[in-house]
Order: C-alpha cells, then sequence, then structure tokens
C-alpha cells in the first residue's frame, strides 16, 4: 500500500511537471530523477532489502517542494520576450575548450606520476589493477598528500571542460567540433580508469548535460530528442556503466571470478539505490531519537540491531526480539601512522556480558603495507572464557614489517538469541599509548543534532575558508540493509540528511521551495537578459545539485565550486551583447591603445 501512494505521488509530479511544460527545467530533472529511482527500485527490487518508507516519503516531499517552489516563481513572472541579443564567439570558443581539456589532464597523469606510476601500467591489467588499489588507499586511509593541491587546482580544469563542451554542444555543426565536445569528457573517464572514482565520469557527463540546456534555455534552440540520440546516449551509458563495472572488478586485484562478479551486481545495486535506503532508514532512527550508530575510540563504528545506551566504561545494547541471530561489528579507520623502520604490536583487551555466550568471535587487525603492492594484514584470535556470565578478551598482535597506516581493531561477535550485550573496558595498547574506553573522554562520538546551518550542504565553502574540514566520504557512520544473501551497507545519505543536519525537517523542506524559486527565476533573468552570465553558472551549479542529489550535495566539493567560478569567466568571454557592454568588453575597451 505504501508502494502504491508512493508512485501515485511521483506519477502525479510526472503528469504536472509535463503539463507545465517543466521538462528540462532544474524541477523538472528533480521529479524525473527521483521518479526513475524509485521506480525502479519499488517495482524491481522491493524484495532485496527491508524500508521503513519514512526516508522515502520525505524525500517525495523534497521533490514536491521544489516543485512547488519553482512553479510560484513562474507563475508570479511577468511575460518575458527570448530574442537571442547576443552573439557567440565560436572560434574562441575552440581555443578555450582546447585550452581547458589539455590543462584537464594534467590532473590524472600527474597524480599517476606522483604516486610512482607512469602512463604504460594503463596497458597492463596488473600494473593497472595495482594504480587503482593505491588510489584507493590513498583516497580512505591517507590525506593530505604533498601533491594534492597541484592536482586540485587542474581538477578545476578537468571539472571544466565539460561544462563548456556542454555550452557550445548547440553552436558546433562540424563533426570534429562535436568529437572535440566529446574529448572534453575524456579528462575525467581518465580518472575514472586509472583512479577507480565512479564520481568523476557520473559528474562529467552531468556538467556535459547541464551546459546543453543551459545554451539552449539562453538562446531559445529547443532540444529534439530523436530516435539517434537516444541510440547514441543509451550506448554510451551502457559503455560508461560496463567500464564502471569493469574498473570495480579490477580494483584490488586483476583477478575476474564469478564470485567477483556476483558481488559487484549487488554492489552496483548498492551504489544506485543504497543513498535513498540508507537515508530511509537514518530518518526513521532519527525520528525514533535512537543513535543508529556510535563511535569508539577515533571513529570505531559500532552497529546497533537493538536500543544504545551508555553504561560505567562502557556501553549496553538491548536487542530486538525480532532478530534470533545478531553479528554484533566493530570497525573503524586508522589510529595509527608511524614512520617505516619501526616495528609495533598492538594488544587489545576488552570485556563482554552477555546473557549467552558468543558462537564465536574474531579479533583482526588491519594494517596496510608501506609498499604499493602490499595488501592487507588480517590477524584473527579466538574467544578466552574466565567466567559463566563473563568473558574477557586480549590479543597482541605483532606486526611482521613495517606498515604505513595500522587501523583499530575489528572485532565481529556471533550471537544467537541474546536478549542484551554489554562490552566495558575496551582497551587498545599500541605500544607507546594506551586508548581506554572512557565515557566523556572524546573517545566516543554522538551524532550532533544541533543545526548546521548550511555547513554540510555548503561544505565546499566552509572547507575553501577554513571553518570546517570536510572528511573522506562526510559521513562516517553506517547503515546495513539488504535480506537473504544480499547485505549491504552505506554512509551516503542523499542530500536530504545534509540538508535536515543544517536546517531542520521543515528547513530542510523550506530550503528547496527557496532553490527551486531561484532557479526559475535564474531562467526569466536570463530570458530578461538580467545578469546572463551569473544566471548561466548558477543554473548549471543548481542542475549538478539535483542530478548529484541522489549522493549526497555536489556543493561539498571544492573543486567543483571553483570550477562554477571559472565557467562564469568562460561564459562572459564567449558571449556578447549586440548592444551594450559586459564588464569582460569594457575592460577590453581601456586595454586598447588611444589612437592618435
Amino acid at each position: 500500500m505504501l508502494t502504491i501512494l508512493i508512485l501515485l505521488i511521483y506519477a502525479a509530479l510526472v503528469f504536472f511537471t509535463i503539463k507545465a511544460k517543466q521538462t528540462f527545467t532544474p524541477a523538472g530533472v528533480m521529479v524525473f530523477l527521483w521518479t526513475a529511482l524509485n521506480a525502479m527500485l519499488l517495482l524491481f527490487f522491493r524484495d532485496w532489502v527491508e524500508l521503513t518508507y519514512v526516508g522515502l516519503f520525505y524525500i517525495a516531499a523534497g521533490v514536491t517542494a521544489f516543485f512547488v517552489g519553482s512553479i510560484i516563481a513562474i507563475k508570479t513572472a511577468k511575460n518575458t520576450a527570448n530574442s537571442p541579443n547576443y552573439s557567440f564567439n565560436n572560434k574562441i570558443a575552440v581555443i578555450i575548450l582546447c585550452a581547458t581539456i589539455a590543462l584537464g589532464f594534467v590532473n590524472p597523469i600527474y597524480s599517476i606520476y606522483a604516486n610512482g606510476f607512469s602512463l604504460s601500467n594503463l596497458f597492463d591489467i596488473e600494473d593497472l589493477s595495482n594504480m587503482t588499489k593505491e588510489f584507493s588507499t590513498i583516497r580512505y586511509y591517507k590525506e593530505d598528500e604533498t601533491y594534492s593541491k597541484i592536482a586540485q587546482l587542474f581538477l578545476i580544469f578537468t571539472y571544466t571542460a565539460p561544462i563548456i563542451a556542454g555550452f557550445v554542444w548547440l553552436f558546433f555543426k562540424r563533426g570534429w567540433q562535436k568529437a572535440l565536445c566529446i574529448v572534453a569528457l575524456l579528462p575525467c573517464i581518465f580518472i575514472t580508469f586509472s583512479q577507480s572514482t565512479k564520481m568523476s565520469t557520473i559528474v562529467s557527463l552531468m556538467f556535459f548535460f547541464a551546459g546543453i540546456v543551459v545554451a539552449s534555455i539562453s538562446y531559445g534552440i529547443k532540444i529534439k530528442i530523436t530516435p539517434k540520440y537516444i541510440i547514441i546516449v543509451s550506448c554510451l551509458s551502457a559503455l560508461v556503466l560496463a567500464g564502471l563495472f569493469y574498473s570495480m572488478l579490477t580494483r584490488w586485484d586483476e583477478n575476474i571470478t564469478d564470485d567477483k562478479v556476483e558481488h559487484n551486481k549487488t554492489t552496483f545495486f548498492n551504489y544506485t539505490f543504497g543513498s535513498p535506503i540508507c537515508f530511509d532508514h537514518w530518518l526513521y532512527n532519527d525520528n525514533q531519537g535512537l543513535d543508529y550508530s556510535t563511535y569508539l575510540l577515533q571513529n570505531c563504528i559500532l552497529i546497533r540491531w537493538g536500543y544504545f545506551k551508555k553504561v560505567e566504561n562502557g556501553i549496553r545494547v538491548d536487542f530486538n526480539p525480532a532478530i534470533s541471530k545478531k553479528f554484533i561489528n566493530i570497525s573503524g579507520r586508522y589510529v595509527d601512522d608511524f614512520k617505516y623502520d619501526s616495528l609495533k604490536s598492538y594488544t587489545i583487551q576488552f570485556d563482554l556480558e552477555c546473557n549467552v555466550k558468543p558462537e564465536s568471535v574474531k579479533l583482526s587487525l588491519y594494517s596496510f603495507n608501506s609498499n604499493p603492492q602490499g595488501h592487507y594484514l588480517i590477524a584473527m584470535d579466538k574467544e578466552e572464557q574466565i567466567a559463566p556470565d563473563k568473558w574477557h578478551y586480549s590479543h597482541t598482535f605483532s606486526l611482521d614489517h613495517p606498515r604505513s597506516v595500522v587501523r583499530t581493531p575489528n572485532i565481529i561477535l556471533s550471537l544467537k538469541d541474546a536478549s542484551f550485550f554489554e562490552i566495558t573496558k575496551f582497551r587498545l595498547d599500541t605500544g607507546t599509548v594506551a586508548h581506554p574506553w572512557v565515557n566523556g573522554s572524546g573517545n566516543m562520538f554522538y551524532r550532533d543534532n544541533s543545526l548546521k546551518y548550511g555547513v554540510m550542504t555548503f561544505f565546499g565553502i566552509f572547507n575553501g575558508i577554513g571553518l570546517a574540514k570536510r572528511q573522506t566520504g562526510i559521513y562516517r557512520d553506517l547503515v546495513y540493509f539488504g535480506r537473504l544473501d544480499k547485505t549491504m551497507r552505506s554512509n551516503v545519505y542523499t542530500i536530504f540528511r545534509m540538508l535536515i543536519d543544517d536546517f531542520g525537517k521543515i528547513g530542510a523542506l523550506v530550503f528547496l521551495v527557496l532553490l527551486g524559486f531561484a532557479s526559475s527565476k535564474a531562467i526569466i533573468f536570463i530570458q530578461k537578459r538580467k545578469m546572463v552570465f551569473l544566471s548561466q553558472t548558477f543554473l548549471v551549479a543548481v542542475y549538478s545539485y539535483v542530478m548529484w542529489g541522489f549522493v549526497a550535495s555536489i556543493w561539498a566539493y571544492t573543486s567543483i565550486l571553483c570550477a562554477y567560478g571559472l565557467a562564469f569567466i568562460i561564459f562572459s568571454i564567449l558571449q556578447k551583447p549586440l548592444h551594450g557592454d559586459t564588464w569582460v568588453t569594457k575592460i577590453t575597451k581601456k586595454l586598447k591603445p588611444k589612437q592618435k
């Protein structure tokens, strides 16, 4: 019943979007994107996951709010004339596009050589696997690399090239010019191929689409969807998906097995639908006033299958009676990063109390080799009983050779018919520093429910001015979901959690109404020839925000924000009003030497 109700809401939104002729506006893209995601999830994959529907209804409300804001702007606007009284310079466009493409390739090439690889490694599957593995390690386990600032600088051009390519697509008529626009996507695709980052390719396609639509709006050029374009887009989409799938298969090693293929299918589902499901579970728990997870010892994570509360020197979880078999997993990020010439021992200790003895206890320590070709070292221990109803666990791990990164311990407890679980006196001794688990000492982290007032949505801005630091993945707490053998997890919560963290549940909807209103106003400003370049840039930003909204706020990335700024400058150079001057033409006139 709830599934049918959600689908009816989106069907109504699609109907009114088409009737209001808003198909290619930001509101239309918002409606069609979430309609497609929810329709596929609820119609074809409903049996894969458990849903609470709380988050899915909130997303529908958010999409509706954005659409309503857009319609309000249109209904309150006066009639406007859309005459193309701007000229477009094709020759300069070709030069600028070539320059942004060339500079865009610097980022992936520089990153490859900065990590000790070369372009020749791209043509060997084993070398390519090692390369993608190293980049993944740097992305998730190492920060503040010495070359990262240079790479980020040129990443601006990497993202700007697709924006400009999309914008000039409708003006380029020759075959080689069209081909040049497609080449503008290659720097981002190159990053995906060499570094196994899916975001770069997806964002490049989003920017390309945004550029085309903004140019169409600016010059009154209708976008014709012909069978030819449908076939081309379908083939390119299939090619991109196949490339992403292959990149994931070879991410950690070059061996491709049936098990890895099946695992990747589930992973693809997770990447496509995991974020709204993750948000759905998070919002449900948020409404119940519960913390879905808590952090231990510098970002260790306890996955909760019941109700969580603090006790002296630890925590207690009272399990949901409906769940008979529980797997409690405590894992985390790195806790130590030491020089290559030292060896260490790590001792894990904790007391466990439960109404039943665990079926199994596995203690693991994860460490990453300083050698890029090294693999994770995993050590294990078994439980040690010291009392009928209470068990003490202790194990020391000695590293066999130097490691660059050592992560916090991974503890997996398998419990059956447990009504409660209590862990206390948790301690990690690194050989030089002991990390006791003491409530209130900073070793435990609870989600801060205070409003952030834009910090989460605009992390890129706050990160750029030094008021906040964006972490990899933004959120560290994980949600586990899935049925049968399809167990999945995610820490991606769509734009809607970020908006709720910033402005609250009601404030987030108000923000979406205002953003929808502003997006339609930007279109009206372009038609009235007011603040044209700024409005074009704003529309590109909104389109990309909406299309990336199923993951997170794209405005959280500083390089993306800088790409918007560079696109604004390029828009100002490529276009010139038939009457009057822009800030570019005024500067040009002042720089011209006066005639005697």
